[in-house]
Parts: C-alpha cells; sequence; structure tokens
C-alpha cells in the first residue's frame, strides 16, 4: 500500500502525541471493534482510516480490492517460515522481540555486496517493523532475482508462537 517508505520513521517517544487525539482513536477503534464482534454494517478490515486533528477532519479509504504491486514484497508471520527459506536477522544483538534461532543476522548495508547469497527457496527479512527488511530487500533485489519476503516481529517474543 506504501511501497515507498521513508528511510527513517519517527516515534511517539521523538515527535510526540496530543493525548485527545489518541483518545478520538481509541474510540473509534473501541466501535470498529463492536461493529465486527455484532455483524453491524460494513467490516473496517481492508480500510484505511485518518484522522486530521489539526483540520477536524476524518477521512480514510479502502483497499481490500487492491492488487499487490508488481515486484513488491510480501510480509509473512513467523510461523510462515519454511525449513527451506535464507532466514535473516536484522536487528542488533540484544534487541527485544522474538528470538530466531536458525536466522544469519546482518544490517542493512551488508546486503549492498553480499559474500554469501541466499541459497534457499526464497529471502526471509526480519526486524521489529518491517522497515529494514524492506530496505534490505531492495538492496537485495538489486543483485539477487530470487523470491524475498520480509517479517516484522514486534518487541513481544509471544509473536513468534503459532
Amino acid at each position: 500500500m506504501f511501497p515507498d517508505l521513508p528511510d527513517r520513521l519517527g516515534t511517539c517517544d521523538a515527535e510526540g502525541v496530543l493525548g485527545p487525539a489518541v483518545g478520538v482513536i481509541g474510540s473509534l477503534q473501541a466501535q470498529m471493534a463492536l461493529s465486527v464482534l455484532a455483524g453491524l454494517g460494513r467490516s473496517p478490515l481492508g480500510q484505511i482510516v485518518t484522522f486530521d486533528g489539526a483540520g477536524h477532519r476524518f477521512g480514510g479509504f479502502r483497499f481490500d480490492a487492491a492488487p499487490e504491486p508488481e515486484g513488491g514484497f510480501a510480509f509473512i508471520a513467523p510461523p510462515q517460515i519454511a525449513a527451506g527459506d535464507w532466514l535473516v536477522d536484522l536487528r542488533a544483538e540484544g534487541e527485544p522481540g522474538p528470538v530466531l534461532p536458525a536466522a544469519l543476522r546482518r544490517s542493512v548495508t551488508d546486503f549492498d555486496h553480499l559474500d554469501t547469497r541466499p541459497t534457499g527457496r526464497r529471502a526471509v527479512l526480519a526486524c521489529r517493523s518491517g522497515l529494514r527488511a524492506w530496505a534490505a530487500a531492495r538492496r537485495l533485489r538489486a543483485h539477487w532475482p530470487g523470491e524475498i519476503a520480509l517479517i516484522a516481529l514486534g518487541d513481544n517474543p509471544e509473536t513468534s508462537k503459532g
């Protein structure tokens, strides 16, 4: 949906957040969850809702029928890692999140000139948010034509159970 991610994404810690905006979004999420549970109206799944707190406007669009972009990278869940995958963990040593015991540890810049090429049926690149995986995938694509999948692991070790 957003094929060209920025090199750096801000966080609420660094960029700040206004409390009332969080309340508005939380209320909207609660309403959507209740609608899904009660089976009321059209499902909010496959929809982006935007809120412009400064302009006091809501907006959004549906994307559930949109085609995947050509040449993009698919995100997969940790249980979808296959035995033949070339698995790379892009997180720093000691960074929180689920453990990937069979993964090689690399950094994004290592993918400019790899000393070892993917040996499996696909390259699977993992990091906390998916941003480093996406950046490494773009670099790998420049000199390796195989299938590439991405994993956003998050911070919770429980996300690796399946």
